[in-house]
């Protein structure tokens, strides 16, 4: 029976990142420009500015499913650490094979490679929630929260501080970093 529950509950987190994500594309211009808003949702067209729309949501839902099902699961943490990895993972996988495949990114396979890569998260915590036993290495169970909260640091620093990669370049700006305002 909790595991017709679990699966609710990943459901609704699919669900809620999905909308939640897509909302925040825009809430950085909703916003100002508001430097608040920059930390945590995209301020430009990057690859990486992108990666916020499944991570923020994400924690902001398991936040509050860790509250109905943390007495039924062991793995909590552990799930949410790989649906934290596995999404921006897919995002990029997608992003740079059809980059490789056509020459340019192709904004239906950016949109497809969002929902796809919540699913994927999901599907992976939702198995990892159900496993039986605690992880291999209990020990190590500390970890875990840090793991989950250092994408949230690395977002704020490289949105202001980004790197001269690629995954930093917005090319629909050409530039890296915040656009000014228009």
């Amino acid at each position: 029976m909790m595991g017709k529950n679990i699966k609710i509950w990943e459901i609704a987190g699919f669900i809620f990142v999905g909308i939640t994500g897509t909302l925040l594309h825009f809430v950085f211009q909703w916003s100002g420009s508001s430097q608040l808003a920059a930390a945590v949702s995209p301020v430009n067209e990057s690859v990486w500015e992108h990666l916020k729309m499944t991570y923020f949501p994400l924690i902001i839902f398991s936040a509050l499913e860790y509250i109905f099902i943390k007495n039924h699961t062991e793995n909590f943490f552990r799930a949410k650490a790989a649906a934290v990895y596995i999404m921006p993972a897919v995002i990029m996988l997608i992003h740079y094979s059809v980059k490789a495949l056509y020459g340019k990114s192709l904004l239906p396979a950016d949109i497809a490679s969002f929902y796809i890569a919540v699913g994927a998260g999901y599907y992976v915590s939702y198995r990892i929630l159900l496993s039986a036993g605690k992880s291999s290495s209990s020990g190590m169970l500390f970890l875990y929260p840090a793991v989950i909260i250092l994408p949230a640091f690395l977002f704020a620093v490289f949105t202001f501080i980004p790197p001269e990669l690629p995954l930093f370049y917005d090319s629909f700006h050409g530039r890296y970093g915040i656009a000014e305002k228009q």
